[in-house]
């Protein structure tokens, strides 16, 4: 498996005054760095070691989700007052409920979605996923020395 294949992100903490990088599949790891650069390098690294240590220890590291297959298929459950007001608000706006969930949906993730009578068109311009399930004891925090 090629740790490259995994979902990281930089970001800058005001709470720790420093840039931390971090792992979608792994999201107890992150590293934290004063430059962005050697955070990003540094959560690589982590991420490098926690695999081989999963390795050794007969456990499958998880898929990255960047090969991962998606159905395209994602199922809610709501309370019955909300799925009322959602298909209310998609009758008035003359779209189908999947049609509206999309358009809502992508207001919340940075992605773009065009949509026309016959066809949804949904492009993501970063990659954001929920975490996979990581054992408690996989938890590690990097930090550059000092």
């Amino acid at each position: 498996m090629n740790i490259d294949h995994y979902t990281y992100r930089v970001s800058f903490s005001a709470e720790d005054g420093e840039f931390v990088g971090t792992c979608a599949e792994f999201s107890s790891l992150s590293w934290l760095d004063k430059d962005a650069a050697k955070a990003f390098s540094g959560i690589r690294a982590l991420v490098k070691d926690v695999v081989a240590d999963m390795r050794k220890a007969g456990e499958a590291p998880p898929e990255p989700l960047a090969t991962k297959k998606f159905s395209g298929r994602f199922v809610l459950r709501m309370p019955s007052e909300l799925h009322r007001a959602l298909a209310v608000n998609a009758a008035e706006q003359g779209v189908s409920l999947n049609t509206y969930a999309l358009q809502r949906l992508s207001r919340v993730d940075g992605s773009e979605l065009s949509v026309n009578e016959e066809r949804v068109t949904y492009q993501v311009r970063a990659s954001k996923a929920s975490a996979t399930k990581e054992s408690g004891a996989r938890k590690r925090v990097g930090r550059a020395p000092a």
